[in-house]
């Protein structure tokens, strides 16, 4: 999508939607912070994205969509239009949850498409599947009780796992889900997008990026170059210690005590150390090579002449 052109404020053109949903845990937080910090620049090069006070992601969006509301975004997408944008840009992981939920899926694409957007383009980052358990575990940690036992016994039948809604209320009241098996959830729900659609879908290695997590996506849309305010320290989720997630854990179930407490939390560092390194043993066993097959099937790209040229990484 090199380069885009803005064009003349009013002109109400259709627009690219690009809408980037994670993963969670592959650096979307960074991403958006260095969206929102050079807004004014990506404007200036065709690209819209929502700066809002504050946290900058776009998870309030992401929710309405998955309830089948899309008013927010309407907004979003008009006003790029008023702009005269050649782009809007959507950012949040919580729209990881759309490789579950077809049928939402492609309502929000066919809700895209009357809103004056011209192409729909989701993209999304990959990572190593056991760093991304662990750091998503502790993440967890702040928000709902969960045992990662049950995480992994998810992840390992079934390639993903869930958040039910009765876990709190950081669930939004509805199942939040978090891929795994990349390699069997992402080229069905390519091809679903692109055949229903016309949508196309974007993976990027989170590991491979030369200056920060998701410079390859700003390349591929032509903009790479109007980056230039970064943080002063780079704005990440930071690790959590093996107290902090204790702690958090013990407070969330002490909220519940229905709940039984897991053997887990009364584990010195050795245990736990232990419990790490057997449970990152079985993740590395069930996802090798998964990502590497993933990128093979994204090989395999939708015939050029049904792409648009201007589209075209």
């Amino acid at each position: 999508m090199g380069g885009p052109t803005i064009r003349k404020a009013g002109s109400l053109a259709r627009v690219i939607a690009v809408i980037h949903m994670g993963l969670h845990k592959t650096g979307s937080t960074l991403v958006q912070y260095l969206a929102a910090y050079n807004a004014k620049a990506l404007l200036q090069r065709g690209v819209y994205f929502k700066s809002t006070l504050g946290y900058p992601a776009h998870h309030d969006e992401a929710a309405d969509v998955q309830g089948g509301q899309f008013g927010r975004i309407a907004s979003t997408v008009s006003r790029a239009r008023r702009l005269g944008a050649e782009s809007v840009f959507i950012s949040s992981e919580n729209f990881e949850n759309l490789l579950f939920t077809p049928e939402t899926t492609l309502a929000f694409c066919d809700w895209l498409k009357r809103a004056g957007c011209e192409q729909v383009i989701f993209a999304l980052y990959v990572r190593d599947q056991t760093e991304t358990f662990w750091s998503l575990y502790a993440e967890h940690s702040r928000h709902v009780p969960l045992d990662a036992h049950e995480m992994l016994r998810d992840v390992l039948n079934r390639g993903f796992y869930a958040v039910d809604p009765e876990r709190g209320p950081e669930a939004q009241r509805r199942q939040w889900r978090f891929s795994f098996d990349h390699a069997s959830i992402v080229p069905p729900f390519r091809q679903a997008v692109f055949e229903a659609a016309g949508a196309e879908v974007r993976v990027y290695d989170f590991h491979a990026f030369k200056r920060y997590p998701g410079d390859q996506m700003f390349r591929d849309m032509g903009v790479e170059d109007a980056i230039t305010r970064m943080p002063i320290k780079m704005v990440v989720n930071s690790g959590l210690s093996r107290e902090t997630v204790q702690a958090n854990f013990r407070r969330h179930y002490a909220k519940r005590p229905a709940l039984r407490l897991p053997e887990f939390l009364s584990l010195d560092e050795a245990g736990e150390r232990h419990r790490r390194a057997r449970m990152s043993a079985l993740l590395r066993e069930r996802f090798a090579g998964n990502n590497e097959r993933l990128f093979a099937a994204m090989a395999e790209t939708p015939p050029p002449a049904q792409v648009p040229e201007r589209l075209r990484a």
